[in-house]
């Protein structure tokens, strides 16, 4: 109940260091412009003997980053340095920063200041999920070769495969988990990793062998089992094999398996009618610069009243985004939050849709912050 909490502050006459920690952890998970000005104003009113207090000053780096204000956060960052000369927990908060917003080089530079008996395996683990988010496989293979061999545990072996297969290495990525194999259990995470970025690069084959591999790894997980079957048909499915992907989605109706429906379009805003009149606009204006539906994002048959516009197009980032058009139709800057992955058609959609109204359009998903910039182009460089 963070809105809760942000309104209790406002009755006490003299908080400590205790409630503003608390209520700057509360601001970090709402998301609204007027919950950050309001959450940016008191910190910027704190009394002088608040300032030096490093957990407090966590909570706001926290803060700042979850509100992709790296700006500031990074001038918090350096002041908690100065107090500390290093503190740990920052660091490592940093690095997710820069890992979740694709900025891989600023974390490799921040990765070569920490002094050597410093590092761990949360410091190796965040830099090395930098670089896979970045791109960056170099130089994760640089970092992760001068890792002691004793000190190379399953977390820093699964962020690096997943960086060998962000990069469609996967002949490394499986030479990773064969020799972690030789002394471990499969690993569920390092199995995930590879049959995702197969999915990316449409590589059926693989993606295949790799879920047979966790049927037969796992046949008691059936959380994975239903997530792994998933991104199999969504390969099938971009292949153009809508056959096999059906196939596949048909496992999941199995009684035993557990599975959760979403339905969309929603309509319950009090402004959908306008919502709507202008997505349909805005649609119409990405045809005219060369948008192409990619139908094959949809790995269900169609029922008889849908067609892969009314089921592409109504997507709920598209949504947001007309709806923050209506309030401000020039805007610099779009902030959306959802609580899923997105996905390839409508990432290729936010990308134009950035270009053609020259704004930056940022959207934290449930794997990581995408900015698509006014350039036509995305800070996951389409590892999404």
């Amino acid at each position: 109940m963070p809105q809760r909490a942000i309104d209790l502050f406002s009755t006490i006459e003299k908080p400590d260091k205790i409630i503003f920690t608390v209520l700057f952890n509360a601001c970090s998970q709402i998301q609204t412009k007027n919950a950050f000005d309001f959450r940016k104003k008191v910190f910027n009113q704190l009394p002088i003997e608040c300032r030096h207090s490093t957990d407090l000053l966590y909570s706001v780096l926290n803060m700042f980053i979850k509100r992709d204000d790296l700006d500031d956060g990074e001038c918090v960052f350096n002041r908690i340095n100065r107090f500390n000369f290093l503190w740990i927990d920052d660091e490592i908060l940093q690095f997710n920063a820069y890992g979740i917003n694709g900025m891989g080089l600023e974390s490799v530079q921040l990765f070569h200041k920490v002094p050597a008996t410093m590092l761990d395996n949360c410091i190796y683990v965040c830099t090395l999920n930098t670089c896979s988010h970045s791109e960056l496989v170099n130089e994760a293979r640089k970092i992760f070769e001068t890792i002691p061999i004793n000190q190379r545990k399953e977390q820093i072996l699964t962020t690096m495969v997943d960086a060998f297969s962000c990069a469609f290495d996967f002949d490394q990525a499986q030479k990773l988990i064969e020799e972690f194999e030789r002394y471990n259990p499969p690993s569920i995470p390092m199995y995930m990793s590879l049959l995702s970025s197969t999915r990316n690069e449409k590589n059926a084959s693989l993606s295949q062998k790799i879920f047979d591999r966790i049927e037969s790894n796992f046949p008691d997980a059936k959380n994975v089992l239903t997530s792994a079957a998933v991104l199999l048909a969504n390969t099938h499915a971009l292949r153009g094999n809508t056959s096999m992907a059906t196939n596949v989605r048909m496992k999941l109706n199995q009684p035993d398996t557990r599975k959760a429906t979403f339905r969309a379009p929603d309509q319950s805003h009090s402004c959908s009618s306008e919502i709507y009149t202008e997505l349909n606009k805005l649609q119409a204006e990405l045809i005219a610069h060369g948008y192409k539906l990619d139908a094959s994002w949809i790995t269900r048959p169609l029922k008889d009243n849908e067609t892969p516009e009314s089921v592409l197009c109504a997507y709920n980032e598209g949504i947001a985004i007309v709806f923050n058009l209506i309030q401000r139709p020039m805007p610099t800057r779009i902030q959306i939050m959802q609580n899923l992955r997105i996905c390839g058609d409508c990432h290729a959609a936010i990308k134009l849709i950035a270009q053609i109204r020259q704004c930056l359009i940022v959207i934290r998903d449930a794997n990581r912050i995408h900015h698509f910039y006014p350039n036509g182009q995305c800070s996951c460089q389409d590892h999404f």
